[in-house]
């Protein structure tokens, strides 16, 4: 039986991740190119050489994207930095050098980054699965571009 689009009543539909995934291309290149050219010094020859990685993303890819994840590695290496640095710049730049607001400012420091921490750990534990989940039963109709769950 085949998927039909609760907008229109397609039935051309695709799968919402494979949407996603044809629409990702990898790029790998290289060239090299040369040069002559002629000055107050004489004739000059130069050569260069030049690489390309990456991937391209079609707007409609990123429109059929998967829920993200937050951010956890990338932001507690951010977060132990700043607890590092922070005492500094208090010090530092406003020239404060009273050791207990420095200590609360500190501490506020960490609980509100502990709690930013915990908050996208539990996304990615509680919120996110489910996320990724219903994304990956969904579908796009590719007559009108609605996306859907199918009817069970």
């Amino acid at each position: 039986m085949p998927i039909m689009c609760s907008s229109c009543q397609s039935d051309n539909a695709q799968k919402l991740s494979m949407v996603y995934e044809n629409g990702i291309s990898s790029i790998d290149g290289h060239a090299t190119t040369g040069g002559v050219g002629a000055g107050r010094g004489g004739l000059g020859v130069g050569v260069a050489r030049s690489k390309v990685r990456g991937t391209q993303q079609t707007a409609l890819s990123k429109k059929a994207a998967p829920p993200v994840k937050k951010r956890l590695i990338r932001n507690a290496i951010f977060y132990v930095i700043g607890i590092l640095i922070v005492p500094a710049l208090i010090n530092t730049v406003f020239n404060i050098n009273n050791h207990t607001l420095q200590a609360i400012v500190g501490l506020a420091y960490i609980a509100v980054g502990g709690y930013y921490l915990f908050t996208n750990y539990t996304y990615n534990k509680n919120v996110w699965p489910p996320l990724y989940q219903q994304w990956d039963r969904q579908y796009m109709c590719q007559k009108c571009g609605t996306i859907f769950s199918p009817a069970k």
